[in-house]
């Protein structure tokens, strides 16, 4: 199996690991932080722990009550909860990283799940607790469906993500559709917004953990 080394940034930095109880949205699962040490595959499909610090960015463990940025090697632009609006079906975009008071941009990984050879997680804002969800629930599985927050549903297979390690970065891939996070037509601009595509090995679906 491969592994990396584990660095977690606490205080200054980017991270802190924490195994506290979060009170989930009404009609929700129960959101829970991820292990220490987010768990997905390389490419080749071997076993690997998602804290690299490597690469274009710092793979690290995000977990509650902290979180961190997801940053789009493409553009440089931050996973962004779009006019930081709360509430179901507001769309996911790409914007301008804008700094760690920004809970529009923190995302934290919970309730992780082992099925098979994967384990998949919920990706969670810090905004209103709400999770990554694509557009039209477990049949939605074409590429171009757009990508909004939603409720965390238990089970909700459309709202369920696991990471690949790639050489330029990390993978989000749906369980639903096996399909991955994308920006639209590959744009650089902040309002770009997020959809599920057919995994193509391009930087617009490729990602940092910050």
């Amino acid at each position: 199996m491969k592994s990396f080394t584990r660095a977690v940034v606490s205080a200054a930095g980017a991270f802190a690991v924490a195994a506290i109880a979060v009170a989930a949205p009404a009609q929700a699962s129960a959101v829970s932080p991820s292990s220490p040490g987010l768990r997905g595959t390389d490419a080749a499909g071997n076993a690997v722990t998602v804290t690299e610090v490597a690469g274009t960015g710092e793979r690290q463990a995000m977990a509650a009550p902290v979180g961190g940025n997801i940053v789009n090697v493409n553009s440089g632009r931050c996973l962004d909860v779009a006019n930081a609006q709360v509430g179901n079906g507001v769309p996911i975009q790409q914007w301008d990283c804008l700094g760690s008071g920004q809970k529009n941009q923190i995302w934290w990984f919970a309730n992780e799940t082992h099925i098979g050879e994967y384990y998949w997680y919920n990706v969670v804002t810090t905004l209103d607790g709400q999770c990554l969800d694509v557009t039209g629930g477990s049949g939605a599985t074409g590429n171009g469906v757009p990508v909004q927050q939603w409720n965390c549903l238990t089970g909700q297979t459309n709202q369920q993500w696991r990471l690949e390690i790639v050489g330029y970065g990390i993978r989000l891939i749906a369980r639903h559709s096996g399909k991955c996070l994308d920006v639209v037509n590959a744009s650089k601009a902040n309002g770009a917004r997020l959809q599920q595509w057919s995994c193509l090995g391009t930087a617009n679906q490729a990602w940092d953990l910050y």
